[in-house]
């Protein structure tokens, strides 16, 4: 699926390529219209197919009109069969006839009901103004929305989010699997998103460098791996393709060690200015749209209720917002909500080194593998990262964060700058002395299956008081707390992540088409750990 955005994001195209039978299964919307247009019935049958026919009828909203050319009478049966009220009227241009109709079944059909447009006041509360928060703020500023964003720093990415420079290229597996397809549908958008906000007139720093992207074989074994992949995969030589050695030299200007895949599109990006760039956007969409963001820092939220209707955030300060949808973007603010214990999240140290000036300035492009190495090309040149594991993975935190008792191994500087700069020798075949300038340490937020957590909350109490009626169940039949949503866990990909899942999220909330194949939004459901808990001890409440 491709999410694509015309005069100034007032029309939005959801494009689906593929195999109509595979993809509309999987498309996650409420229609309120159809135009089928798959040649006649008698030449392309598989268009007209009962399980496709079935599956448009699943994602009709009440009342939802249809049209099409074909008039044979083999259709209209089938479509009246799906619970469609059709009419055979005169046809258009050289067309003597043509079917039009409405959603009408004469009984229930279907278990769920697809998403219903957003009807209630439009406004929303964001916590936290890292990469998730921002593009959520952008996304739904863009649809007209009031946002009021918190965040504890005195700016926008005072987090991880806020990474002098980081790497923007997609995941690619053997078996293209889950984590692959997100990445790279959220790759597709985020070069898109990029591109947008350099437009911005009034930005001071550039926000990112297309160089390209190698991704180094990890041993010889891994190199041949990484070439017969991508022979089998055939991707367009434009995204990806191998690059042994020598051919890798060319593109980098400095020698690595084995081959590797090179994403000619890939992107270093500075965190912290794309993050305030996305505000820039979010304010002049609202101003658009009649919508508005007012910021609010230095705002410490320590506890969070839902009440009348609302959703009230309070800060240590004292100070209270409140609104009818509450987003949590902040990580480790899922310990702030009761009910949240099956939001297996943990806060993962990590420590960039950055290099003295005149450092890498012969690297071309930028290059990962065992760490990465970015070229001067936003500031610094910067080496990395490490990825130091907790002490346990009950809830979120960083060591400033008292939500849970979680703590986080930590190293030295001096222990992290001489680990990034043994990874440099591992990227390079001829890796240059390098001093270090400084350093920039975070933590990132990752769930329990590396994936991330986007979409409503599930209303646990009312789902572990009763166990045994969710028995059997699926993530569509679990309760949610209205208007409560999140948005966390991108981990080491937030760069790429973000503002797809940002816009995914604003979808969710309108009620408008995701952006992704419904299997992805399952598997970044928050809900997901919950069913999984009650398929393993069906019945039983935890102990």
């Amino acid at each position: 699926l491709h999410r694509l955005s015309f005069e100034s994001g007032r029309v939005i195209l959801t494009l689906a390529l593929g195999d109509a039978r595979e993809l509309v299964p999987q498309l996650a919307l409420g229609a309120d219209a159809f135009f089928l247009d798959g040649f006649a019935p008698e030449r392309n049958p598989q268009m007209w197919e009962p399980g496709l026919l079935r599956a448009l009828a699943r994602l009709a909203r009440p009342g939802a009109t249809l049209a099409t050319y074909s008039a044979a009478g083999t259709l209209r049966d089938a479509l009246v069969g799906q619970g469609f009220d059709v009419q055979r009227q005169p046809g258009f241009g050289v067309k003597r006839h043509m079917l039009s109709g409405h959603f009408a079944p004469r009984w229930k059909m279907r278990r769920h009901e697809p998403p219903g447009a957003y009807t209630g006041e439009r406004h929303a509360v964001i916590v936290g103004a890292g990469l998730a928060g921002c593009a959520t703020a952008l996304a739904l500023a863009r649809r007209g929305w009031r946002i009021t964003l918190l965040d504890r720093g005195a700016g926008p990415a005072a987090g991880a989010s806020g990474l002098p420079a980081g790497l923007l290229y997609p995941l690619l597996s053997v078996d293209d699997n889950l984590a692959s397809r997100l990445s790279r549908a959220a790759y597709a958008y985020a070069l898109r998103a990029l591109a947008e906000a350099a437009t911005i007139d009034d930005l001071a720093e550039p926000i990112s460098q297309s160089c390209g992207v190698f991704q180094q074989a990890l041993d010889d074994a891994d190199d041949t791996a990484l070439r017969t992949r991508l022979q089998r995969q055939s991707w367009p030589q434009s995204f990806a393709r191998y690059a042994d050695a020598d051919t890798a030299f060319a593109h980098l200007g400095s020698r690595p060690h084995r081959g590797g895949i090179w994403f000619p599109a890939g992107t270093a990006v500075h965190g912290g200015r794309w993050c305030a760039a996305m505000l820039r956007q979010a304010q002049l969409a609202a101003a658009q749209s009649g919508g508005a963001l007012d910021l609010h820092w230095n705002c410490e939220i320590e506890h969070v209720r839902g009440e009348g209707g609302r959703w009230h955030a309070q800060s240590r300060d004292g100070a209270a917002h409140a609104a009818p949808v509450l987003v949590l973007a902040n990580a480790a603010g899922f310990g702030l909500v009761a009910g949240a214990a099956h939001l297996p999240l943990q806060a993962l140290a990590g420590e960039l080194t950055l290099l003295d000036t005149p450092a890498l300035s012969g690297l071309r492009a930028a290059l990962g593998g065992d760490g990465y190495a970015i070229p001067p090309v936003l500031g610094s040149a910067v080496v990395g990262a490490t990825y130091e594991t907790a002490a346990n993975s009950q809830g979120v935190t960083a060591p400033e964060t008292a939500a849970t008792g979680t703590t986080v191994q930590v190293t030295t500087s001096v222990d992290a700058t001489t680990a990034n700069l043994r990874r440099l020798q591992q990227l390079l075949a001829q890796a240059p002395t390098v001093q270090a300038q400084g350093s920039f340490r975070a933590h990132r937020c990752v769930s329990q299956d590396r994936l991330p957590i986007v979409g409503a909350l599930c209303d646990e109490h009312r789902v572990l008081d009763q166990p045994r009626n969710y028995a059997g169940a699926h993530l569509a039949d679990l309760p949610r707390q209205p208007g409560l949503y999140g948005l966390a866990g991108l981990g080491s990909r937030g760069l790429t992540l973000a503002p797809l899942l940002g816009e995914l999220l604003a979808a969710l909330i309108c009620g408008e088409p995701a952006p992704l194949e419904s299997a992805l939004c399952d598997a970044v459901d928050p809900a997901r750990y919950l069913l999984r808990h009650l398929r393993a001890a069906p019945g039983v409440p935890p102990g």
